[in-house]
């Protein structure tokens, strides 16, 4: 199974920001703009498809619930006043216990090859597709 690894150090509240959308079941999950996603190490956002699944870790850096993405939309982020695309998805399940992203990945024996050796996001990555 593959999934993809959201990183909200900055734990912006996307849900409160955004609300619910009139066409998109869910919650919203994660916002990023055509800046971060031209990054080579974002090309992943392109990957992501109503039907997949998504993680996200904050500052503690640790993933629990699973997401199942509902779709992507853009929309006007009125707190960095630039127009973003807004990941919304709904829960699917959840971990027993929250566990560090890198060792999720670790015990899943999943991958991706911008992860560095340890499985950690390198600077600048919003994103990672790990199957």
């Amino acid at each position: 199974m593959s999934y993809f690894i959201l990183n909200n150090k900055r734990e912006r509240p996307h849900a409160e920001i955004y609300g619910r959308d009139n066409e998109l079941e869910g919650i919203a999950l994660y916002d990023y703009d055509d800046k971060q996603a031209r990054h080579a190490f974002n090309r992943d956002f392109q990957e992501m498809k109503p039907g997949t699944f998504a993680l996200v870790f904050g500052k503690d850096r640790t993933v629990r619930n699973i997401f199942k993405v509902t779709g992507t939309k853009k929309k006007f982020a009125r707190d960095l006043k630039l127009e973003v695309f807004v990941i919304y998805g709904e829960l699917h399940d959840s971990l027993p216990e929250s566990v560090r992203y890198r060792d999720f990945v670790t015990l899943n024996q999943l991958s991706n090859p911008n992860l560095d050796d340890d499985n950690n996001f390198r600077r600048g990555m919003c994103v990672a597709h790990v199957y």
